[in-house]
């Protein structure tokens, strides 16, 4: 995480951090300057969606490495 000493800079560096891509960013930070917390509470739950099939998806593979490693051990 970079040095981000402004507020904005932070916040910005926050959503970077998170995956968010450029063009979910702009539009949060509109939602921002608007005071739509509503619209910005709906991209960062998007995101974290997101976030989590791809962790389940990565989990399937875990486990099926898992199994092929214990099937191996016999």
């Amino acid at each position: 995480m970079a040095n981000a000493t402004d507020l904005d800079g932070q916040l910005i560096q926050n959503l970077e951090d998170s995956g968010l891509k450029s063009k979910a960013i702009a539009q949060f930070i509109e939602a921002y300057q608007n005071g739509n917390t509503h619209g910005q509470k709906n991209l960062l739950v998007k995101q974290k969606c997101q976030l989590m099939e791809q962790l389940h998806i990565k989990q399937k593979q875990i486990d099926s490495l898992d199994y092929l490693i214990f099937r191996l051990k016999l």
